[in-house]
């Protein structure tokens, strides 16, 4: 306590002390508490502790401190001259002033150490800031105008806000840099204090000076110091406000940059919209689509199908012949014609109604066009909306309104055409069913004429024998009175009288009789005259309905008609020539119009066509002359038409017509007619339509040329069809020749028939005259024989009663045998019916849809069943027919008996005489033999019929059996034919389901590669931000990170996509060449080998951890091909069916083949119907490969898609394996050094409490030196700790900077190897495939395509050979760019160092290997995958370049900060232990 009172009233204490708080920050008690020694533990209660006493030196200091420091006291005499005092100042001054050069020398290496630390901060940032200016070249780089077609605005949004990020770490770095150079700064100001601390107690222990003095020198040194200091943050306040003001202007400058490279996207995405809509107009889908193309080949096609039914209405004409041939018959047929008509009409107003919809359709998708392009030029704001708006209406909607008006003309075209055509077709077939409704009209007449005649005729014949009748009914009458009055006669005289007048009588009605007849005959007679009448009246209108003379008479007057023609010849073809003249000088006059029926050509003017009837082409984009030569030629060619439909074939040479009879007739032409009508020929002239023109027909060249012009550019027009004159023709001469035939036939049958009918009816009137004179005969002898008629009537009824009994007799015998042939008939019906039944199984045997042998069995049993059921039933009616018989004879027996006991004498008051009743007996006899013969006959009968149906059907049987056995020869050969083809068909399925499933494993592996890519996308920036956490010292990576990282270190994600690419790379090429459609031919078969990193001598290249999935359907497409697979399959089984069939054709020999629609007649027409079926199958075969190829073009153009982020994936995989790998390793030798960091920290806390015990007693040396000691061994192990971990996490960031080196190169000519190796969609030849479907792009996409097209188009570089690309050379990757500063590895290696131990090499010194800068450039094909793999690849070097740029910094900065710490307390350490060797 005393010397603590001391100590405080000394006044060069006070001032040390009011200097050392100046110079130290103010700190808080609490700190001051926290910072110093710990109270000294208390003493167990009732002990005490002895305390040293107090040496001289510390009695004299004390003493010297105690006085006061003013006034100076005058120095006694010495004897020695005060030497020891002078020896002393001498010796003061010598170490005051040693002090002060140690000083100097520490500060100045102080200052170099702080000097090189400032630089070397300086150089970080700005290569920190160098990398960054790269990163934002390439970001620029990727918004040139190249890319920018390809962006969408969220894409260049998402550019900029890059550059934003970009921007924000700069201004980090910018504010961490000017940290660093503050700590720097402070660390100075800390090295100083404790530097001018230590200085302070030694220049004050010297006293060479007074503490005043000293205190004087020292606070010009901290001004000093303070002046350096205020020097350098304001050089450093300057620099960093440069740097922020830069970095504004920078931010400045991008923004201007990007924001014209945003307006410069806006008008290239404007003006290529623009042209795409512009171009999509003039596409060929646009300006003709299919739909319309199609419904016009339907119009076609109905034009066909409705002219073919209306030439088979007329053809149907010919098939009316006479005498069915009426008006009526062939006014049907026009009435058919007529619905046709309206049919056909109807179907082309539908037709032309879909025409419009599918213009409708076109036109609204070419609206919704329009609208999508204003959405889009209106997203793209590259003008104001109004603008938009006005830049649509001007350029957009002419054309919408051009191509409407255009396809509208197409239609009314069409529609013209087709109401023209059809009016012509319909109007010719109405003329020739004219024709046979005049030829049935003439047999109308001639029918009602040959009516009239037969009932004329008969009203005649009737009229004669009416009168003759009733004449004879008059004298019937008389006689009947006359007799009547005989038979009452009073006398004789008068009988006689009335006898006599009666006998008159009969003798007038005998001859009226004969009267009679004689009138009727004469009748009859007159008939056959009246019928030739009629016949040659129709012959007459037959020849003048169709124009027909005499062969011979038509010879004759040609012959005439050619001598007086020959001299006008001259003078018609000369006014002919005149009149051609004027009508083609003139103009559009009225002989110049265009028939509207017939559609030629009127006069020789100027050709044009109605108004309303357009031309039957129409086309878009293109503008003709006012009359197009196609326009010209069809007018020629409708003009043409109809004279040459109307003339063809009527020659006179054709026109001539042959009867059945070898008549021979010549048909008028129309010329022919013409002349008729005009010379007033009325013999030939019929009632037919005059001609409508008089027109040539079109030359063979103009119909060439029409046709040429008809089918230019591809387009799908209209038919013209032509009127059948030639079938007309033939229908009309065939009418001709049939009626004329059948005049020919019926003329000749009617007058045979009037003449038989004559002779009929007067063969009639004489047999009526002689069975009227027989009747009337025998009537004057019953008038003189009236005595005898009662006697006559008695006789004549006891034969009336026995001829009444036999026949009774004969009706029972004929109804038993008609019983009989009735059961016999049965049995016929029975047998017919079975043989029908036997018939209908053989002809279900012969039935070729039967082709199953189960069928053809069971027609077997069921016949077998059947004739089996007919026997038996045919047995039981043979039993029941002769029991039948034998009961008719005995019932015919008992009925006589009966009849004779009936018969009665005159003697017992019967009236039959005895002889008469044994003729009458006998006669019954007679009848019961016959009855028994007959019995006989019919037993007989039943046998044989029986014994003949048994025959019969047994013969129906083995016929049956016969046919089935044919027949199941046929069968059984066709169920193996179809077993052989089903196995063919099954074979060529396999083929195709081979190929299906090679297409499903080609989307599966794309699939798994895209998952794969997928995969990788989402572990790549976990293991970066784990990577760069580690490096900055903050959180080390938990468990499953670190297995992460180890894992994507050693690459297996990038190899399982690397080799799933080359998979996928084979599996598209062996389905290129089945497929047959590679067009290129340098395609690298093999790539190189698969790694992450060079293989190294005599070590092979890793394999993937599975074989590659096998290729499906590799067995059955073993050809190598698809066609030869097919080709292999169709000789296979072609040569296993002809092999088949050849043993039956041999075994069939000659007979009949029972399935001839199954089995052809021969085996070359069985090959031919084999290779047939198999042409079928290889058809619908190489109709899937069109359809597999197809799919193969969109597999591949999506492949070509995933392999855009192929390259991508694998670099920046590798890049965050390499990052997580070295976060993993820095992580690791972080935790292997932590044990040794914390035993050295809680060596530093030992020595810190143990300096407490030894401030409380500084004469304990050996204590005191061996904390020094102990102090100076901890100090050197914590720099050298210090700088080892330095120095390991320097080499591990290397040696993974060299992993990611030489992994980068080779995986970049890997990756553009197998993107090389791959077949891309340019590679199929367009030849062999047939093209993709036609897919109407957006104007995103299309601008896009033509984009790429036109930077493809303006590349240099050469072509490569063998394949559609251009080969590209992309520089190599860096090699010398990611190395540790040489000077600071050494630094780092060298320093603290322990002896013995070789210093760690990394840096420049691990790299001297490496000779080259750069990596070989690297040649590939200029497409789009290789373009972003090799621009991922620079992305990613860069990116890795900042990120070990800024590894470094931290690891540096992370050990400056150790040494700077360890160096403070040592410092402080240091203080300590002068200060205890002062007090010692």
């Amino acid at each position: 306590q005393q010397r603590s009172r001391a100590a405080a009233s000394n006044a060069f204490t006070a001032e040390i002390g009011l200097l050392s708080s100046l110079a130290v920050p103010r700190m808080s008690a609490r700190q001051e508490a926290a910072a110093g020694m710990l109270p000294p533990k208390p003493i167990k209660k009732g002990t005490c502790r002895s305390v040293p006493p107090l040496n001289e030196r510390q009695l004299a200091t004390g003493e010297v401190q105690s006085l006061s420091n003013y006034g100076k006291l005058t120095l006694p005499a010495s004897s020695t001259g005060h030497a020891g005092i002078k020896e002393m100042q001498i010796s003061r001054k010598s170490r005051h002033e040693s002090e002060i050069e140690a000083y100097n020398l520490r500060r100045t290496g102080l200052e170099v150490d702080l000097e090189a630390r400032t630089g070397r901060a300086g150089r970080d940032f700005r290569k920190l800031l160098a990398l960054n200016d790269d990163e934002l070249d390439a970001v620029f780089d990727e918004l040139a105008d190249d890319f920018l077609l390809d962006m969408e605005v969220h894409e260049v949004d998402d550019a900029w806000e890059r550059i934003r990020e970009e921007g924000v770490r700069r201004d980090e770095w910018t504010s961490r840099f000017e940290e660093d150079l503050e700590a720097i700064e402070q660390e100075r100001r800390g090295l100083a204090d404790a530097e001018m601390s230590k200085l302070t107690d030694a220049l004050l222990g010297i006293a060479h000076m007074l503490p005043s003095d000293v205190e004087l020198l020292l606070e010009g040194m901290a001004h000093e110091i303070n002046l350096i200091i205020l020097a350098n943050r304001e050089v450093h306040a300057r620099l960093c406000a440069k740097l922020r003001l830069r970095e504004v202007e920078r931010k400045t400058e991008h923004r201007a940059r990007w924001e014209s490279r945003l307006l410069s996207w806006r008008q290239l995405r404007h003006a290529h919209a623009l042209g795409c809509f512009k171009l999509q107009l003039h596409q060929p889908h646009t300006v003709s689509p299919p739909e319309r193309a199609a419904a016009l080949a339907a119009l076609s096609r109905q034009q066909a199908d409705f002219q073919a039914r209306r030439e088979e209405i007329m053809r149907s004409l010919a098939a009316i012949e006479p005498p069915d041939l009426t008006a009526f018959a062939a006014a049907a047929m026009s009435a058919q014609l007529d619905a046709l008509a309206e049919e056909e009409a109807d179907a082309e107003a539908s037709r032309l109604a879909e025409l419009r919809a599918v213009e409708d359709a076109m036109e609204e998708t070419q609206r919704e066009a329009v609208e999508f392009l204003r959405g889009r030029l209106l997203h793209f704001g590259a003008v104001e909306p109004s603008t938009v708006d006005a830049i649509l209406a001007a350029e957009a909607e002419p054309l919408l309104v051009r191509r409407r008006r255009e396809a509208l003309h197409v239609i009314t075209c069409a529609a013209a055409s087709l109401r023209r055509q059809r009016r012509r077709l319909h109007e010719h077939a109405l003329g020739l069913a004219r024709d046979f409704v005049r030829a049935g009209q003439v047999f109308d007449v001639h029918t009602a004429e040959t009516a009239l005649v037969y009932e004329a005729f008969r009203d005649d014949v009737a009229a004669v024998r009416a009168r003759s009748e009733l004449k004879d009914h008059q004298m019937e009458a008389e006689l009947d009175a006359c007799l009547m009055r005989m038979r009452r006669a009073a006398d004789k005289a008068e009988l006689q009288r009335e006898t006599q007048a009666a006998m008159g009588l009969l003798d007038d009605i005998q001859h009226g009789y004969r009267s009679m007849q004689s009138e009727a005959v004469d009748i009859v007679r007159q008939h056959p005259a009246n019928v030739d009448g009629v016949l040659t009246g129709l012959h007459a209108r037959i020849c003048s309905s169709l124009d027909l003379r005499p062969r011979a008479e038509y010879a004759a007057t040609a012959g005439a008609a050619a001598a007086g023609a020959a001299s006008g010849i001259a003078e018609a073809s000369g006014a002919a020539g005149e009149a051609g003249a004027e009508n083609s000088e003139g103009g559009d006059g009225e002989d110049g119009e265009i028939d509207e029926d017939g559609g030629g050509q009127l006069g020789g003017g100027t050709k044009r066509l109605d108004g309303e009837e357009e031309d039957l082409e129409a086309t878009f984009g293109f503008v003709f002359p006012e009359k197009m030569r196609a326009e010209e030629l069809l007018e020629d060619e409708l003009a043409g038409l109809q004279s040459r439909e109307e003339t063809a074939g009527e020659e006179p040479n054709r026109m001539l017509v042959t009867t059945a009879g070898g008549a021979e007739w010549q048909m008028l032409t129309r010329e022919e007619r013409e002349t008729a009508s005009m010379a007033g020929d009325e013999t030939c002239i019929g009632d037919v339509p005059p001609p409508e023109t008089n027109l040539q027909p079109l030359s063979e060249a103009a119909r060439a040329e029409r046709t040429s012009l008809a089918l230019e550019g591809g387009r799908v027009g209209l038919t013209v069809l032509l009127v059948p004159s030639e079938l007309s023709l033939r229908l009309r001469l065939g009418l001709a020749e049939r009626c004329l035939s059948y005049h020919e036939a019926h003329a000749e049958a009617m007058r045979t028939r009037a003449a038989d009918e004559a002779d009929e009816v007067t063969a009639q009137l004489t047999l009526e005259l002689d069975e009227r004179l027989m009747a009337h005969q025998p009537r004057p002898g019953r008038v003189s024989t009236k005595i005898l008629a009662e006697r006559d009537e008695e006789l004549l009824a006891h034969r009336e009663r026995f001829m009444r009994h036999v026949k009774a007799l004969r009706a029972r015998r004929a109804q038993a045998g008609r019983a009989g042939d009735a059961a016999q008939a049965t049995w016929r019906a029975a047998e017919a019916e079975h043989l029908a039944a036997i018939d209908k199984l053989s002809a279900a045997l012969r039935l070729e849809k039967n082709v199953h042998a189960p069928t053809l069995l069971r027609l077997q049993r069921e016949a077998d069943a059947a004739h089996a059921t007919y026997k038996a039933a045919l047995e039981g009616r043979r039993g029941a027919l002769v029991g039948s018989a034998d009961g008719t004879l005995s019932a015919l027996r008992e009925f006589n008996a009966g009849f004779a006991a009936t018969w009665h004498d005159f003697g017992v008051g019967g009236n039959f005489h005895a002889v008469e009743r044994e003729r009458f007996l006998e006669r019954l006899d007679e009848q019961a033999a016959e009855a028994e013969a007959e019995a006989a006959a019919a037993r007989e009968k039943a046998a044989a019929l029986y014994e003949a149906q048994v025959t019969r059907a047994d013969e129906a049987m083995d016929a049956f059996r016969a046919v089935l056995e044919l027949n199941m020869e046929d069968v059984k050969m066709l169920e193996g034919l179809r077993l052989r083809q089903g196995q063919a068909s099954a074979d060529m399925r396999l083929v195709s389901t081979a190929s299906a499933a090679q297409q499903v494993a080609i989307d599966q592996a794309i699939a798994r590669a895209e998952s794969l890519l997928g995969g990788l996308a989402g572990r790549a920036n976990p293991a970066v931000e784990a990577g760069t956490a580690s490096g900055s010292g903050c959180a080390l990576l938990s468990a499953e990170a670190e297995a992460a990282a180890a894992g994507e270190c050693g690459g297996g994600a990038a190899l399982d996509v690397m080799w799933s690419l080359d998979a996928l790379r084979v599996m598209v090429m062996q389905r290129a060449r089945l497929l047959e459609v590679l067009g290129s031919t340098a395609v690298p078969e093999s790539p190189p080998s698969i790694s992450l990193e060079p293989p190294r001598e005599g070590e092979a290249a890793p394999a993937p951890p599975a074989a590659p999935p096998a290729i499906p359907g590799s067995d059955v497409l073993a050809h190598g091909t698809l066609r030869a697979a097919i080709d292999a399959v169709r000789t296979r089984h072609e040569a296993r069916l002809v092999a088949y069939v050849e043993g039956y054709y041999t075994a069939k020999g000659e007979r009949e083949i029972s399935r001839p629609s199954f089995i052809p007649a021969s085996m070359d027409e069985f090959r031919a119907k084999v290779g047939a079926m198999l042409a079928e199958m290889v058809e619908k075969a190489q109709a899937d490969r069109v359809d597999a190829t197809i799919v193969f073009r969109e597999q591949l153009a999506y492949l070509k898609k995933t392999l855009a982020h192929f390259g991508p994936a694998v670099f920046e995989t590798v890049a965050a394996g390499c990052r997580a790998a070295a976060a993993h390793a820095a992580a690791s030798i972080k935790a292997s050094h932590a044990p040794l960091t914390a035993d050295l920290l809680r060596k530093r806390e030992s020595h810190r409490l143990a300096l407490k015990p030894a401030l409380r007693n500084p004469a304990n040396t050996a204590q005191r030196l061996a904390l020094e000691q102990a102090e100076e061994e901890r100090h050197k192990a914590a720099i050298a700790a210090a700088a080892e971990l330095r120095a390991a996490l320097r080499l591990s960031e290397q040696r993974h900077a060299d992993t990611l080196l030489r992994r980068l190169p080779h995986t970049a000519a890997v990756v553009l190897g197998l993107l090389d190796g791959t077949l891309q969609p340019e590679d199929i030849s367009e030849a062999e495939a047939p093209p993709p479907p036609d897919r109407h792009y957006g104007i995103f996409k299309q601008m896009r395509i033509q984009a790429r097209q036109e930077a493809a188009a303006a590349s240099e570089d050469p072509p490569m050979t063998g394949r559609p690309f251009k080969a590209h050379t992309w520089a190599g990757t860096p090699l010398r760019e990611l190395l540790a500063p040489a000077e600071e590895a050494r630094a780092s290696a060298t320093e603290g160092q322990e002896p013995g131990v070789a210093p760690p090499v990394h840096g420049a010194e691990a790299s001297k290997a490496a000779t080259e800068e750069a990596s070989p450039p690297l040649t590939g094909c200029l497409a789009r995958p290789q373009r972003l793999a090799m621009a991922a690849r620079d992305r990613v070097y860069t990116s890795y370049r900042m990120h070990f740029e800024e590894q470094l910094q931290a690891i540096a900065k992370a050990a400056d900060e150790m040494l700077r710490a360890e160096r403070m307390w040592a410092a402080n350490f240091t203080k300590q232990m002068v200060m205890l060797r002062n007090e010692a």
